[in-house]
Protein backbone atom coordinates (compact mmCIF):
# COMPACT_ATOMS: atom_id res chain seq x y z
CA UNK A 1 0.00 0.00 0.00
CA UNK A 2 0.85 3.51 -1.00
CA UNK A 3 1.61 5.80 1.54
CA UNK A 4 1.03 9.70 1.14
CA UNK A 5 2.98 12.35 3.17
CA UNK A 6 0.83 15.61 3.94
CA UNK A 7 2.16 17.56 6.38
CA UNK A 8 2.77 15.77 9.83
CA UNK A 9 -0.02 13.94 9.49
CA UNK A 10 0.26 10.28 6.92
CA UNK A 11 -3.11 10.04 4.90
CA UNK A 12 -3.11 6.21 4.11
CA UNK A 13 -5.22 5.67 0.61
CA UNK A 14 -8.56 3.41 1.47
CA UNK A 15 -9.11 2.37 -2.34
CA UNK A 16 -6.18 -0.18 -3.21
CA UNK A 17 -5.65 -1.91 -7.03
CA UNK A 18 -7.56 -5.42 -7.19
CA UNK A 19 -4.86 -8.14 -7.99
CA UNK A 20 -2.00 -6.39 -6.38
CA UNK A 21 -3.14 -4.93 -3.73
CA UNK A 22 -0.50 -2.34 -3.25
CA UNK A 23 -1.31 0.45 -5.63
CA UNK A 24 -2.95 3.64 -4.60
CA UNK A 25 -4.21 6.43 -5.83
CA UNK A 26 -5.49 10.07 -5.11
CA UNK A 27 -8.10 9.31 -1.95
CA UNK A 28 -7.18 9.04 1.20
CA UNK A 29 -7.79 7.90 5.07
CA UNK A 30 -6.59 10.18 7.61
CA UNK A 31 -5.11 8.64 10.77
CA UNK A 32 -7.82 10.07 12.75
CA UNK A 33 -9.27 8.90 16.02
CA UNK A 34 -11.95 12.32 16.45
CA UNK A 35 -15.54 11.23 16.76
CA UNK A 36 -18.02 13.23 14.51
CA UNK A 37 -22.08 13.54 14.15
CA UNK A 38 -21.39 12.31 10.75
CA UNK A 39 -23.75 15.27 9.57
CA UNK A 40 -23.74 16.21 5.87
CA UNK A 41 -22.49 19.86 5.31
CA UNK A 42 -24.28 22.47 3.46
CA UNK A 43 -22.17 21.84 0.48
CA UNK A 44 -22.95 18.07 0.77
CA UNK A 45 -26.07 15.54 -0.93
CA UNK A 46 -28.10 14.22 1.46
CA UNK A 47 -29.41 10.87 0.58
CA UNK A 48 -32.76 11.72 0.13
CA UNK A 49 -32.24 14.72 -2.39
CA UNK A 50 -29.94 12.38 -4.19
CA UNK A 51 -33.14 10.06 -4.51
CA UNK A 52 -35.06 13.00 -6.03
CA UNK A 53 -32.38 13.30 -8.75
CA UNK A 54 -33.34 10.41 -10.69
CA UNK A 55 -36.27 12.03 -11.72
CA UNK A 56 -34.15 15.12 -12.76
CA UNK A 57 -33.49 15.70 -16.45
CA UNK A 58 -30.19 15.86 -18.22
CA UNK A 59 -27.27 13.52 -17.06
CA UNK A 60 -27.40 9.72 -16.13
CA UNK A 61 -24.96 10.08 -13.50
CA UNK A 62 -24.69 13.13 -11.65
CA UNK A 63 -21.77 14.22 -9.68
CA UNK A 64 -22.61 14.81 -6.13
CA UNK A 65 -20.71 15.03 -2.66
CA UNK A 66 -21.88 12.83 0.04
CA UNK A 67 -21.00 12.14 3.75
CA UNK A 68 -22.39 9.10 6.08
CA UNK A 69 -21.43 6.49 8.41
CA UNK A 70 -20.53 2.82 7.38
CA UNK A 71 -23.05 0.55 9.01
CA UNK A 72 -22.95 -2.66 6.68
CA UNK A 73 -20.45 -4.88 4.22
CA UNK A 74 -22.33 -5.63 1.33
CA UNK A 75 -20.54 -8.09 -0.86
CA UNK A 76 -19.47 -5.41 -2.99
CA UNK A 77 -19.25 -1.98 -1.66
CA UNK A 78 -20.35 -0.26 1.50
CA UNK A 79 -23.34 0.40 2.73
CA UNK A 80 -23.51 4.45 4.36
CA UNK A 81 -26.03 5.83 6.26
CA UNK A 82 -27.01 9.66 6.96
CA UNK A 83 -29.70 11.37 9.05
CA UNK A 84 -32.26 10.89 5.53
CA UNK A 85 -31.62 7.54 5.06
CA UNK A 86 -29.20 5.18 3.23
CA UNK A 87 -26.88 4.03 0.15
CA UNK A 88 -24.68 1.47 -1.45
CA UNK A 89 -21.33 3.11 -2.50
CA UNK A 90 -19.00 0.85 -4.93
CA UNK A 91 -16.04 1.41 -6.51
CA UNK A 92 -14.96 0.79 -10.62
CA UNK A 93 -14.19 -2.57 -11.57
CA UNK A 94 -10.06 -2.20 -11.20
CA UNK A 95 -10.33 -1.15 -7.56
CA UNK A 96 -11.85 -2.37 -4.24
CA UNK A 97 -12.14 -0.60 -0.89
CA UNK A 98 -9.18 -1.48 1.34
CA UNK A 99 -11.01 -2.52 4.54
CA UNK A 100 -8.04 -3.26 6.61
CA UNK A 101 -8.66 0.50 6.72
CA UNK A 102 -12.13 0.81 7.31
CA UNK A 103 -14.85 -0.23 9.98
CA UNK A 104 -18.07 0.10 10.76
CA UNK A 105 -18.90 3.33 12.33
CA UNK A 106 -16.56 5.16 10.49
CA UNK A 107 -17.70 8.34 9.01
CA UNK A 108 -16.31 9.07 5.46
CA UNK A 109 -17.25 11.47 2.93
CA UNK A 110 -16.71 10.89 -0.77
CA UNK A 111 -17.03 12.47 -4.37
CA UNK A 112 -19.11 10.30 -6.10
CA UNK A 113 -21.87 9.35 -9.34
CA UNK A 114 -25.00 8.69 -8.87
CA UNK A 115 -26.66 5.50 -10.76
CA UNK A 116 -29.89 6.93 -11.94
CA UNK A 117 -30.81 3.49 -12.90
CA UNK A 118 -29.22 1.42 -10.60
CA UNK A 119 -30.99 4.05 -7.66
CA UNK A 120 -34.20 3.65 -9.27
CA UNK A 121 -34.15 -0.24 -9.78
CA UNK A 122 -32.98 -0.83 -5.89
CA UNK A 123 -35.18 2.13 -4.45
CA UNK A 124 -32.23 3.16 -3.02
CA UNK A 125 -29.17 5.80 -4.18
CA UNK A 126 -26.79 3.37 -5.59
CA UNK A 127 -23.14 5.52 -5.72
CA UNK A 128 -19.52 5.27 -7.07
CA UNK A 129 -17.13 6.79 -5.91
CA UNK A 130 -14.68 9.01 -7.80
CA UNK A 131 -10.99 8.69 -7.67
CA UNK A 132 -10.34 11.80 -6.38
CA UNK A 133 -11.82 11.80 -3.29
CA UNK A 134 -13.27 9.29 -0.49
CA UNK A 135 -11.61 9.84 2.76
CA UNK A 136 -12.08 8.77 6.35
CA UNK A 137 -13.40 11.95 8.53
CA UNK A 138 -13.27 10.30 11.80
CA UNK A 139 -15.75 8.12 14.02
CA UNK A 140 -18.98 8.64 13.86
CA UNK A 141 -21.08 9.42 17.73
CA UNK A 142 -23.37 6.60 18.92
CA UNK A 143 -23.38 4.89 15.05
CA UNK A 144 -26.03 2.52 15.10
CA UNK A 145 -24.83 -0.27 13.12
CA UNK A 146 -25.97 -3.07 15.18
CA UNK A 147 -29.84 -2.96 13.61
CA UNK A 148 -27.87 -3.38 10.44
CA UNK A 149 -26.62 -7.30 11.53
CA UNK A 150 -29.54 -9.34 10.68
CA UNK A 151 -30.41 -7.19 7.30
CA UNK A 152 -28.89 -8.63 4.67
CA UNK A 153 -30.20 -9.49 1.15
CA UNK A 154 -30.67 -12.79 0.58
CA UNK A 155 -29.02 -15.79 -1.43
CA UNK A 156 -31.94 -16.24 -3.38
CA UNK A 157 -32.86 -16.79 -7.44
CA UNK A 158 -36.13 -15.33 -9.02
CA UNK A 159 -38.01 -16.81 -12.75
CA UNK A 160 -40.31 -14.47 -14.95
CA UNK A 161 -42.50 -15.86 -17.06
CA UNK A 162 -44.89 -13.42 -19.21
CA UNK A 163 -47.78 -14.46 -20.48
CA UNK A 164 -50.11 -12.28 -22.92
CA UNK A 165 -53.33 -12.66 -25.84
CA UNK A 166 -52.58 -12.08 -28.91
CA UNK A 167 -53.50 -8.22 -29.54
CA UNK A 168 -53.81 -7.55 -26.15
CA UNK A 169 -51.95 -4.65 -24.45
CA UNK A 170 -51.35 -6.41 -20.90
CA UNK A 171 -49.35 -9.32 -19.92
CA UNK A 172 -49.46 -11.64 -16.78
CA UNK A 173 -46.27 -11.20 -15.40
CA UNK A 174 -45.35 -14.19 -12.77
CA UNK A 175 -41.98 -13.98 -10.73
CA UNK A 176 -41.46 -17.59 -9.04
CA UNK A 177 -38.63 -18.54 -6.30
CA UNK A 178 -36.38 -20.33 -8.37
CA UNK A 179 -34.01 -21.47 -5.16
CA UNK A 180 -31.81 -20.65 -2.88
CA UNK A 181 -33.20 -18.94 1.02
CA UNK A 182 -36.38 -18.74 1.64
CA UNK A 183 -36.93 -15.10 2.22
CA UNK A 184 -39.65 -13.73 4.46
CA UNK A 185 -42.89 -12.47 2.71
CA UNK A 186 -43.12 -9.54 3.90
CA UNK A 187 -39.86 -7.97 2.93
CA UNK A 188 -40.68 -8.31 -0.98
CA UNK A 189 -41.94 -5.95 -2.85
CA UNK A 190 -42.82 -5.91 -6.76
CA UNK A 191 -42.22 -1.99 -8.06
CA UNK A 192 -43.12 -0.71 -11.44
CA UNK A 193 -44.74 1.97 -14.08
CA UNK A 194 -44.90 3.32 -17.12
CA UNK A 195 -41.21 3.71 -19.09
CA UNK A 196 -40.52 7.11 -19.82
CA UNK A 197 -39.47 8.33 -23.24
CA UNK A 198 -36.24 10.18 -22.03
CA UNK A 199 -35.22 7.50 -19.83
CA UNK A 200 -35.84 3.46 -19.86
CA UNK A 201 -37.63 3.78 -16.04
CA UNK A 202 -40.42 4.87 -14.50
CA UNK A 203 -40.13 8.45 -12.57
CA UNK A 204 -40.34 7.77 -8.77
CA UNK A 205 -43.95 9.65 -8.16
CA UNK A 206 -45.12 7.08 -11.08
CA UNK A 207 -43.99 4.09 -9.36
CA UNK A 208 -46.51 1.48 -7.71
CA UNK A 209 -45.40 -0.73 -5.06
CA UNK A 210 -47.31 -3.69 -4.29
CA UNK A 211 -45.64 -6.09 -1.89
CA UNK A 212 -45.66 -10.04 -2.38
CA UNK A 213 -47.50 -10.84 0.81
CA UNK A 214 -50.72 -8.80 -0.60
CA UNK A 215 -50.43 -10.37 -3.69
CA UNK A 216 -49.90 -13.51 -2.61
CA UNK A 217 -52.08 -13.00 -0.05
CA UNK A 218 -50.01 -15.49 2.61
CA UNK A 219 -47.07 -14.08 4.86
CA UNK A 220 -45.61 -17.73 4.99
CA UNK A 221 -41.83 -16.99 4.42
CA UNK A 222 -41.48 -17.37 0.23
CA UNK A 223 -39.58 -20.90 -0.91
CA UNK A 224 -38.53 -22.53 -4.02
CA UNK A 225 -41.83 -22.69 -6.13
CA UNK A 226 -43.26 -19.96 -4.61
CA UNK A 227 -45.17 -17.22 -6.94
CA UNK A 228 -47.25 -14.67 -7.24
CA UNK A 229 -48.69 -13.44 -10.43
CA UNK A 230 -49.08 -9.62 -11.55
CA UNK A 231 -51.49 -7.71 -14.52
CA UNK A 232 -49.24 -4.90 -16.07
CA UNK A 233 -49.52 -2.90 -19.52
CA UNK A 234 -47.07 -2.80 -22.22
CA UNK A 235 -43.68 -0.69 -21.65
CA UNK A 236 -43.63 -1.63 -18.22
CA UNK A 237 -40.84 -1.39 -15.95
CA UNK A 238 -40.19 -3.54 -13.15
CA UNK A 239 -37.94 -4.57 -9.92
CA UNK A 240 -38.58 -6.99 -7.75
CA UNK A 241 -36.59 -5.85 -4.37
CA UNK A 242 -36.01 -7.08 -1.20
CA UNK A 243 -36.61 -3.94 1.24
CA UNK A 244 -35.32 -4.44 5.09
CA UNK A 245 -36.29 -2.61 7.70
CA UNK A 246 -33.17 -0.23 8.08
CA UNK A 247 -33.48 0.89 4.62
CA UNK A 248 -31.06 -1.26 2.83
CA UNK A 249 -32.82 -2.09 -0.10
CA UNK A 250 -32.01 -4.00 -3.25
CA UNK A 251 -33.15 -5.66 -6.49
CA UNK A 252 -33.59 -9.40 -6.71
CA UNK A 253 -34.50 -9.31 -10.56
CA UNK A 254 -35.95 -6.54 -13.15
CA UNK A 255 -38.13 -6.80 -15.92
CA UNK A 256 -40.03 -4.95 -18.51
CA UNK A 257 -43.22 -5.77 -20.22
Amino acid sequence: MKYVGNGDLDRRTVLASIGTGTTGFAGCLGALDDSTDCEPSEEETTFDDAMALVDEPGMTAPRISVRGTIVALPTRGLLLEDPTGVARITTGLEYEFDMERLDLGDCVSADVSLNKRSTWDNQMPIVSVRRDHFEKVGTTENAATSRFDDASPPDASFEIDFDSEFGSSTSTVTLTHDGGEPVDAADLFVCHGPEREDARRPTLDQTTTDSWADLAGSTADVTRGDAVSIELTDDTNGTLLWQSGTGWNKQLRGFAV
